[in-house]
Formats: C-alpha cells, structure tokens, sequence
C-alpha cells in the first residue's frame, strides 16, 4: 500500500458527472486512504489484495482485484461484526467497474461511525428514509409497494441506475448476513449485466439505512469526477457529461469530446425494469 498522497500518474483530463456512470480509476486511494490516514491496520496476499480492519477487528474491508484464487466475484467486500469471532452481521459487495467514489462514500462513513463509538453500524433500523432521502432529493423516480415486507424501486432520471429493496428476501432460518436485501444496478436500459462497463452492490440483511444513505449520497453527489477518457466505460459515453478539467486546453477537450460522440451508442429513452437479480453466491470472508 503506497503511503498517503497524490497518485503518481498523469492527470485526468476530464470532469464527468453522473458519477455512477464514470467507470472505475482502478485505483483504490478514494476508499482506502482515509483508513489508512486512521490508522486502521492493513495486509496484503501473495496476489496483492488489499485488507484493512478496524483496530477491533468488528468492521473488515477488502479489495481484491486478483480474486480469482479466493473464488469471490466482487471486487469490494465490507463486512461488519459484533463480535469478530462470530458470524459477520451484515456484508457489502461493489462488482468490477463501480466508480470508487461511491464505494468511499460507505468506508468514510464507517470510519466516522468508528470514531464515534456509538456503533451505528450495526443497529438494524427499519426507517429506510436515511437510504431514500438523497435519491429523492437528485430527482430519481421512487415506488413502493405496500405489504408485509414493502418492496422499494428507485430509478435514476436517466433510467440507467436503479435501487431496489425487498425485506422478504431474508429467510428465517438461514444466515442473515447472506440474504440480498438491497441491490444496486448500474447499466443502460434493455442490457443485461453482462457487458464491459455495468456494474452492481448488494446489501445483506440488517445493513443500516443511515448506511446505504452514504452509499447513495455518494452516487448523487453532483461534483463530477476525474477521469481519462479511456476510463469512461464505452456503453456509457452517450450518456455521461463531460467538462475540461482545470489546465486542458481546448484543443484536448474538443479532441476527447469527438472522441467520445464517436463512440457514443444509442440509449432507448424509457428506462425498463432490471431482471431481478441472483441470490448471491457464497464467497469466502475476506
């Protein structure tokens, strides 16, 4: 893990927003340095993948980018425990390709809990409105359906994101922190989550609203984020904003934006629901 800092590589050229769909920079540092600035304890594996823990051992992050010997499908696991000797009581998984600004938005706020001491990680509210309000608040379409165990969609004004939310997926009997209780799928309308580029979270049972909130405010934060071009996920340059980031000249600009509209694929208009999503497979704890 290199030490605190500014990456050493050349600057991005562009600002892009929604940041949800502005692809990944490969570089773990938005998530991962404020723990490390913490001082919460890291290792690595033969492979290079990326462990950090709180010093009490009860909140556990890894990113794996060589996974394939651990059998895991995610690139980001978080997991919380109350005791770290038990069975984890909530897990979080981001998929390849997930911006990581928005997995930062989770480890900030568990670092921030952590330095509280109040534990808010792990109390099981049943108010979702922490997790609804910035998504409202961007002007993502909501629903709900009324029942036993409500079920909740939210879908961005692009139509290419969209949050769902079904309690009855958990199942008594089983392990809790194994059920998919929340799923998060980035992708353009009538595309499965096969292609280059999609991308997606899942949230077991008993992850706190006030949690997903800061999943969620990170996605719809306004800023926009930098990138290179080739960082930009092809499926989505037809949909994403794109400015010169401070010291572009407009010939680089002009450059990357013809690029980009060479690029650009046709997005049908009207958002289509996702297929619902795969129980996810049992992994290994990181």
């Amino acid at each position: 893990m290199p030490d605190s800092g500014t990456p050493h590589e050349p600057d991005p050229k562009l600002l892009v927003s929604p940041r949800y769909l502005a692809g990944p920079t490969r570089a773990p540092d938005a998530a991962l340095f404020p723990l490390l600035d913490a001082g919460w304890p890291f290792h690595t594996d033969h492979l290079d993948n990326l462990y950090f823990a709180s010093p009490d051992e009860r909140i556990r992050i890894a990113y794996l980018p060589q996974r394939t010997a651990w059998e895991a499908e995610a690139l980001w696991y978080v997991t919380a425990w109350s005791n770290p000797f038990d069975r984890p009581q909530w897990t979080a998984q981001f998929t390849d390709h997930t911006p990581e600004e928005v997995v930062a938005g989770l480890t900030r706020a568990l670092l921030e809990d952590y330095a509280d001491g109040r534990d808010r990680h792990l109390h099981r509210a049943i108010r979702t409105r922490p997790a609804i309000e910035p998504l409202e608040a961007a002007g993502w379409h909501s629903d709900t359906q009324p029942g036993r165990y409500p079920r909740f969609r939210a879908t961005s004004p692009d139509g290419h994101a969209v949050l769902e939310g079904d309690r009855s997926r958990a199942v008594r009997g089983v392990d809790l922190s194994r059920c998919e209780v929340w799923t998060l799928h980035v992708r353009p309308p009538h595309h499965s989550l096969d292609e280059p580029g999609q991308w997606s979270a899942h949230f077991t049972y008993g992850f706190p609203p006030l949690l997903l909130g800061a999943v969620t405010s990170a996605m719809t934060d306004p800023a926009p984020v930098r990138r290179r071009e080739s960082q930009i996920p092809e499926i989505f340059r037809s949909t994403v904003r794109c400015a010169p980031a401070p010291g572009i000249g407009p010939a680089s600009v002009a450059e990357a934006a013809s690029s980009l509209a060479a690029a650009a694929i046709e997005v049908p208009a009207e958002p289509t629901a996702p297929a619902p999503p795969a129980q996810p497979p049992r992994h290994r704890r990181p």
